[in-house]
Order: C-alpha cells, then structure tokens, then sequence
C-alpha cells in the first residue's frame, strides 16, 4: 500500500509539472465564426374575445382591385417591429392550436391559416397585417360552396395564443436559407 501511495504521490508531482509551461507566442487568428442570431426577438400574445374590434380586411386580388371581408381584428403592440423590419426584415405569426379534438397538446401553426367547421359549411380564416409597432390579427369566414356562414360581428373568439417571431434584415435571409430554425419548443 506504502508503494502505491509513494506511485501515486509521484505521478501527480510530474503530472502538475508537466502542467506548467511557459507562455509561448500567440497562435494564428482562426476563421470568422457564424453571426448569431441576437437580433432574433421570440414573444408570445394571448388574445381573448374583448381584444377584439369589428373590422375589415383586404387582399390585393390584381392591380388596384381589392376584395375585403369583414373580420374581428386585434391588435399585438410591440415597439420592436421597428420600421427597418418592416423594410428589411420578417415577423412570422404562429398560433396554438390543439393536436386533435379535445387533446390537451398543442402545436403551433403558421399564419395565415384557414380550417373548415363543423358540417364544411364555411373556413375560418385567421391572416395577420404587420405594421410599425404592430401587428394586426384578423378572424373572417369564407364560405365553402353555398353554405351559410355565421355573422363575424357577433361571434364570440376563443382566447387564443399566438407566438410571433421578428427578424431582422440579416437573420431573415439566413432564415430563408434555412440557416435558421425556428424550434418548437420556443
């Protein structure tokens, strides 16, 4: 045992000298690293029914025709979606929506986005409008054939969560070059 402590004793003494060397010369800068992504800005709104004002939103169709809808709108503040984002940059919308029917988990789906109800009589259409400072949610129905849809200005929206995503110029190009993934877990 007496040897065995006295081996031990030894390696470390060599171990901690051979650990100490003099400070050498520099070595060659390496190569630039990826640009992070810190001008990437993940937030999250939860809008209920109340957030929600009667309004109308509008899709360019060709040269200056529009078609607009009546909707419910409501309105996500937020000072970071700065005008240089509008002119350079991406803000994408996700909303919440449940796996299945009645499951207790949950996904989160691009906008803008259009499922069909019960009976396929109409889609309810969920599209965003970004703007300096904001961003403008819209619920409208369409309907599906001849089917009857409800009227917007007295139908009650489910509170809902939306996460947003604002990108500046660089990092939504890397986006589009799939550089950047935007993880389900944010």
């Amino acid at each position: 045992m007496k040897k065995l402590s006295h081996f031990i004793l030894i390696f470390c003494s060599l171990f901690s000298l051979a650990a100490c060397s003099e400070d050498g010369l520099d070595g060659e800068q390496g190569p630039q690293g990826p640009t992070g992504n810190a001008n990437v800005i993940v937030k999250q709104a939860t809008l209920e029914n109340a957030d929600y004002v009667y309004s109308s939103f509008g899709s360019q169709l060709s040269g200056t025709n529009y078609l607009y809808r009546y909707s419910k709108k409501a309105t996500i503040s937020d000072a970071a979606i700065t005008q240089d984002i509008i002119d350079n940059g991406v803000v994408l919308v996700y909303i919440k929506t449940p796996n299945s029917l009645g499951s207790d988990q949950y996904t989160w789906t691009p906008l803008p986005m259009n499922y069909l109800n019960f009976g396929n009589a109409y889609y309810t259409v969920w599209q965003i409008k970004v703007g300096l400072g904001y961003i403008d949610v819209h619920v409208f129905f369409e309907a599906n054939g001849g089917g009857q849809i409800p009227e917007i200005s007295t139908t009650i929206i489910s509170t809902r969560t939306f996460k947003y995503v604002i990108m500046s110029g660089y990092e939504a190009d890397a986006f589009k070059a799939g550089e950047i993934v935007v993880e389900e877990s944010m």
